[in-house]
């Protein structure tokens, strides 16, 4: 029996993926004598290449279906999900088939038009952009397929096996393509286009340097080209499997993919941190990106301008004690001169952080981050496990005293929880992370951080291949 491309037929996987937890072990789903889904060996035997050459496997009947359910508008984002070695697999990784599930789920009973998908009166003119909550289809989703549909097209018509440099000039040719439809889409429409196509671009570059890096860590992961952008992203995000999600600051995606190529190459070259690099990781950062309004995002340290942010420190003797391990930090590293106060009453409070010069925001990172290294000296003679939880301590306390201070108007986390925190670990020889939630920098005492950075650094080892781990 084969199955076909019907809801029907798509709803016995729903069925078993919705019934399986992953958290017990590493589910594979494969397909039963009967043309269903049903729970396969795991690990799967080893592929033979030679004897299943031209055998219809698990991964083409499901794409078929997946791709029918979705009307062809994923299917370049699909095939990213899918390792190579799965192609060919007698079964899928329950994780796998989630993932694809979750974006034929997005698109059931979404058509998109042959043409350019037209928007409604409301967003004529208007910057279209992004909806994280939203669980329907909206304009910018309806332009991302669009733009997904070309670039699976212009990339079938290259000759089989083409590597990066000729998906690049695809793309190119693509964005070239796109500016001749501003007269008939208007400027933000064709912006939006050209963004999605430069993240595209900026995918396929961030995969090449990430398995030219020469870490051996990020030479492991399973599937960069995939997994890249979620050492980038909100763990919370990163779960939806779409980078663009953060584009409701366009540019977001692409500029952090250079910062954190840039960054590599800073550690490769065993350059300490200090004021000024803290200062251009936030450039790099932030570098043509847009506010939801269409201004850029600031480059510099703040110039005697007041910051406010959240902190949720929670209820409770927990609460109680993180707000005081905030103080703590206060103290020590601003004794004569606050740099901020807490306003609000129970968990959720706000942060001011009030006005200081350039000047004095770059001293003050020169100051937290000398203070890491000067600890790091005393540590040359600890011994191996005790000298990791020590360093751990430390880069999350300069870290979380970055944060706390604020010294930029905006681009703070990105700056801190994906490039400082990732440039610390990879000088002491640790895995990089793949922070979940990193606003938790703001609120959280010490010893949790130290937790949750070896949470983290756990979330990036599920990107490397299993031989890898």
């Amino acid at each position: 029996m084969t199955l076909t491309a019907s809801a029907s037929a798509l709803s016995y996987w729903y069925t078993l993926a919705r019934a399986c937890d992953e958290g017990d072990g590493a589910k594979h789903i494969g397909i039963g004598a009967n043309g269903l889904p049903c729970l396969a060996p795991s690990p799967p035997p080893r592929v033979d290449k030679h004897a299943n050459a031209g055998a219809v496997t698990p991964y083409q009947q499901f794409l078929t279906l997946i791709t029918g359910a979705s009307h062809g508008v994923a299917r370049l984002m699909l095939e990213r999900d899918i390792d190579p070695e799965e192609k060919l697999a007698p079964s899928l990784r329950l994780s796998t088939v989630k993932t694809c599930l979750q974006h034929a789920g997005f698109w059931e009973g979404h058509r998109l038009p042959d043409d350019w998908p037209a928007l409604p009166d409301s967003l004529q003119g208007a910057r279209v952009l992004p909806d994280r909550e939203s669980n329907l289809p909206q304009a910018f989703d309806q332009i991302q397929a669009a733009v997904q549909k070309r670039i699976s097209e212009a990339y079938a018509r290259l000759p089989a096996g083409a590597g990066t440099p000729a998906k690049l000039a695809a793309i190119m040719q693509l964005l070239c393509d796109a500016s001749a439809l501003r007269e008939r889409l208007g400027k933000e429409y064709v912006d939006a286009i050209r963004n999605l196509l430069s993240l595209e671009a900026a995918q396929l570059r961030f995969a090449s340097a990430l398995r030219d890096s020469g870490f051996p860590c990020f030479a492991q992961m399973r599937n960069p080209l995939r997994d890249g952008y979620r050492l980038l992203m909100d763990g919370d995000d990163a779960d939806f499997c779409n980078p663009a999600l953060y584009e409701d600051e366009r540019g977001y995606m692409a500029a952090m993919m250079a910062a954190f190529t840039n960054m590599l190459g800073v550690v490769r070259k065993n350059r300490r941190l200090d004021g000024a690099l803290f200062e251009q990781y936030h450039r790099w950062a932030v570098e043509g990106v847009k506010h939801d309004n269409g201004t850029d995002l600031p480059r510099n340290y703040r110039d005697n301008a007041w910051v406010t942010y959240g902190a949720d420190f929670g209820d409770g003797d927990l609460g109680v004690n993180r707000k005081l391990e905030w103080f703590e930090r206060r103290e020590k590293y601003s004794p004569r001169q606050l740099w901020s106060e807490l306003k609000g009453a129970g968990g959720h409070m706000r942060v001011h952080a009030f006005p200081r010069s350039e000047e004095q925001c770059r001293a003050k990172a020169d100051q937290i981050i000398n203070a890491h290294y000067e600890r790091m000296a005393l540590l040359q003679d600890t011994p191996g496990h005790e000298r990791e939880a020590l360093v751990l301590a430390s880069i999350a306390e300069c870290c979380q005293t970055l944060e706390q201070h604020h010294l930029f108007p905006d681009g703070n986390i990105r700056t801190i929880a994906f490039l400082v925190l990732n440039h610390m670990l990879l000088e002491e020889n640790m895995l990089p992370v793949t922070p979940h939630d990193p606003n938790r920098l703001d609120d959280r005492t010490g010893t949790e951080m130290v937790e949750l950075i070896r949470q983290w650094q756990n979330r990036f080892k599920a990107l490397q291949a299993t031989d890898a781990q």
